[in-house]
């Protein structure tokens, strides 16, 4: 708890436009959560404690003009998700975690100019998220509305990359998948 306290006193910071003050929150929890992960290596969601943990440290690193932090971190979040992924192939939440992790990766190069970098790192979140969207149960208003965020997901990669016409078709997509909700109880 301490950890996730430190990474909230670190968004709160940046929202402020205070990068700077925020860093050491972001690296003590981080350091956390390492620490806990360590403790106990067996357990998938210390590990994914640790990814998570790296996803928002990158956030605050690069949010403070850290580039080249942000990516290292970022890289270890996703060598993180990945494992997990391939560790239980069953896990939603883990796959959900590999894509985003991609996403970010492409916004992050997008960010820089590195358009094909982002570009590939886009096409790789976006099969992802397609897989996610593929398995999930659309026959509940709960499993549509998660293939919805899949869609959505694809679309703002797509638009984080200048691919608009491609952004408009999964949005598209996205709004048909979730179009009748309003008379769904």
């Amino acid at each position: 708890e301490l950890a996730t306290g430190l990474y909230k006193l670190a968004a709160a910071q940046c929202g402020q436009g205070k990068p700077g003050a925020a860093e050491p929150f972001a690296t003590r929890a981080t350091q956390l959560f390492v620490e806990l992960a360590n403790a106990d290596p067996d357990s998938a969601q210390s590990q994914r404690d640790v990814a998570l943990g790296y996803a928002k440290w990158g956030e605050v690193l690069a949010a403070g003009g850290h580039a080249t932090g942000a990516l290292i971190v970022w890289l270890n979040s996703l060598d993180r998700a990945e494992r997990l992924a391939k560790v239980d192939a069953g896990n939603v939440q883990a796959k959900e975690d590999e894509a985003a992790a991609w996403e970010r990766l492409a916004g992050f190069y997008a960010s820089l100019g590195h358009a094909e970098r982002a570009l590939a790192s886009a096409r790789t979140a976006v099969e992802l998220w397609t897989a996610v969207g593929a398995g999930i149960d659309t026959k509940t208003k709960a499993g549509r509305q998660r293939l919805a965020l899949a869609l959505l997901r694809c679309g703002d990669i797509n638009a984080e990359v200048r691919q608009l016409n491609s952004a408009r078709e999964w949005y598209g997509k996205a709004l048909k998948e979730v179009g009748g909700d309003s008379k769904d109880p």
